[in-house]
């Protein structure tokens, strides 16, 4: 994978769980990608607290370990959000390192490759496709009796208190005058929204 490939598919997870990403220019609030022989990953701070630590260290309001608490809090969120996009990306497959160059690159994470996982856009697969029972609102198709083939709507799930194994269903009927029961068997997917 290129990097502006591994530079893409990183802003595409992160954008996908909400981080904000920031452009090639920069700017602060938000995930940094940037290529430089490699690709290294790092959160910015929103533009007060940054302005807040850069006054700090221009006025030396730090000595040995004491220090204005507005570096502290600056770090302090730096490594929070850098661990949190650590844990992030590597769930989705990345395989990140942290403090691999203190010097170039301080405080941030080296996004060398990704590996094949399972993905959040896999698609759902037969064996779990309705295996705890689809949730009121789902639409689904009839397949045996006199409505097979008609897609209703799931009013209930009828599950078995003991075993907690999945029973059957109350489906609207066309209309919306009462439902009809089927059993799990008799009932498919009828229609997804596309997350991919």
């Amino acid at each position: 994978m290129s990097d502006d490939d591994l530079v893409e598919s990183i802003r595409d997870e992160l954008t996908n769980v909400g981080l904000p990403v920031l452009g090639p220019e920069g700017s602060h609030g938000g995930v940094q990608i940037e290529v430089d022989e490699g690709v290294w990953v790092s959160w910015k701070p929103g533009r007060k607290l940054t302005a807040a630590g850069m006054a700090a260290l221009r006025r030396g309001a730090y000595r040995g370990d004491e220090r204005h608490p507005s570096l502290e809090y600056r770090g302090t969120a730096i490594e929070a959000m850098n661990d949190a996009i650590a844990a992030i990306l590597n769930a989705a497959g990345f395989d990140v390192r942290e403090g691999t160059d203190e010097y170039h690159h301080p405080m941030e994470l080296l996004v060398e490759s990704r590996r094949t996982v399972p993905h959040w856009r896999d698609p759902i697969a037969a064996p779990l496709d309705g295996a705890s029972g689809f949730m009121p609102g789902v639409r689904v198709r009839v397949l045996a009796g006199e409505l097979a083939g008609t897609e209703l709507v799931v009013a209930t799930a009828k599950v078995n208190l003991r075993t907690s194994e999945l029973v059957g269903y109350q489906l609207r009927r066309p209309g919306g005058d009462g439902v009809i029961d089927v059993t799990p068997g008799n009932v498919e997917l009828a229609g997804d929204e596309e997350f991919g």
